[in-house]
C-alpha cells in the first residue's frame, strides 16, 4: 500500500510524498525530475518520514514553513517536523532514475529503495484523534495535483484545475475551517 507522509532530510524542507510499504520496514519513494525534492534527495541517504494529519500534508506543498524539531543521528543534524504523530527514520539502499508514463506524460523519476532504522513516537499534546473525513484525502489529492501542475501540458492542467475545482465543492461541504483555509491557500496560488 502507499501511505502519505511529510517527508524530512538534513535540510530544512519539508515535502508531502507516498511511500509504498507492505511491512513498514522496507519502502519505496519515487521523485519526480524537476521538483525541489528530487533535487534535494539526490545526496541524502538519510531520511525521515514524518506520520502528520493531512492539513500538515496538504500546506506543506505549499510551503517549507513550519515547526522543526532537531535529531542527531551519526554525528549529523536531521529534522522532522514538530507536530508529526511518529517518525520513521529511513535509509536509502538504492536509487536510480527511471523513465515514467502515466496521465500525465513521460517523466524521469527517481526511485528510492530504502530501509527502516527506528521510529520513534512523538509526543501529542494530548489531542483527541478524529475519525477520518473527506476533506483530508481531497486536500492530500489537491496538494498532489498542484504539485505536478508545472509538469504537465496546458491541457493537463487545464484538467487538472477542473480536478481542484471539482474537490474544493466537495470540502465546502464536508471539511471544518481548517480545510477551508489550506483549500483557500491552494486558490490564491492557483488562481481558480
Amino acid at each position: 500500500m502507499k501511505f502519505e507522509y511529510v517527508l524530512t532530510s538534513s535540510l530544512l524542507n519539508r515535502a508531502p510524498i507516498g511511500a509504498k510499504t507492505s511491512d513498514f520496514e522496507n519502502f519505496i519513494i519515487n521523485l519526480f525530475e524537476g521538483s525541489h525534492t528530487y533535487e534535494m534527495l539526490k545526496n541524502e541517504d538519510i531520511i525521515i518520514l514524518n506520520v502528520c494529519n493531512p492539513l500538515i500534508i496538504a500546506e506543506s506543498v505549499i510551503n517549507d514553513f513550519g515547526n522543526y524539531e532537531k535529531l542527531e543521528y551519526c554525528g549529523k543534524t536531521y529534522y522532522y517536523v514538530k507536530e508529526a504523530e511518529k517518525i520513521v527514520i529511513i535509509k536509502v539502499k538504492n536509487r536510480k532514475v527511471i523513465n515514467f508514463k502515466n496521465e500525465y506524460g513521460n517523466s524521469n523519476i527517481m526511485n528510492l529503495e530504502c530501509e527502516k532504522i527506528t521510529e520513534k513516537i512523538i509526543k501529542s499534546n494530548n489531542k483527541e484523534y478524529l475519525p477520518f473525513n473527506r476533506a483530508d484525502g481531497l486536500l492530500v489529492e489537491i496538494a498532489v495535483l498542484y504539485s505536478r501542475i508545472k509538469l504537465v501540458s496546458k491541457d493537463e492542467k487545464v484538467d487538472m484545475i477542473d480536478k481542484i475545482k471539482e474537490y474544493g465543492d466537495i470540502i465546502k461541504k464536508v471539511g471544518s475551517k481548517e480545510h477551508i483555509l489550506i483549500l483557500n491557500k491552494f486558490k490564491e496560488l492557483i488562481d481558480f
